[in-house]
């Protein structure tokens, strides 16, 4: 099989890589317009002042969610390292992780949670794209 010499030889159509150059193009320019100041104050903010406000459920299906997708460690760590890591990160106490991930499997909708952070993010690069094209 012949190896493409060129982006238009590969796989990628034109209008999907026009569509990802221009979402690099707008990060780029959000991140430009952020100025020195916010930058300074953001890292200079302590992170003892950020907390988990959601439910523990809410939590603990974030967690779950992370550990099927295998973000940590190529997948090669277990649900109670993950949990122990966020416990000690945000200062919460979860409790029987198993026995509410039980209670996630009974609801109709199991993975309500991650379904609004989805929606939520979807939503917020909508706003980002309207402006990027106003």
């Amino acid at each position: 099989m012949k190896e493409p010499n060129s982006l238009t030889d590969s796989c990628i159509s034109l209008p999907i890589l026009q569509e990802i150059l221009t979402r690099v193009a707008t990060i780029e320019n959000l991140l430009q317009s952020m100025s020195v100041n916010d930058i300074e104050a953001n890292t200079e903010n302590d992170l003892s002042d950020i907390n988990w406000t959601a439910s523990k459920t809410d939590l603990i299906e974030l967690i779950y969610g992370l550990y099927a997708n295998k973000v940590f460690n190529n997948g090669k760590v277990t649900i109670k390292s993950i949990t122990q890591f966020f416990e000690s990160a945000l200062d919460v106490k979860l409790g029987n992780t198993s026995l509410r991930f039980q209670e996630i499997l009974r609801r109709k909708e199991s993975v309500a949670f991650l379904d609004q952070i989805r929606d939520s993010l979807e939503t917020y690069i909508s706003r980002i794209d309207e402006r990027t094209y106003r």
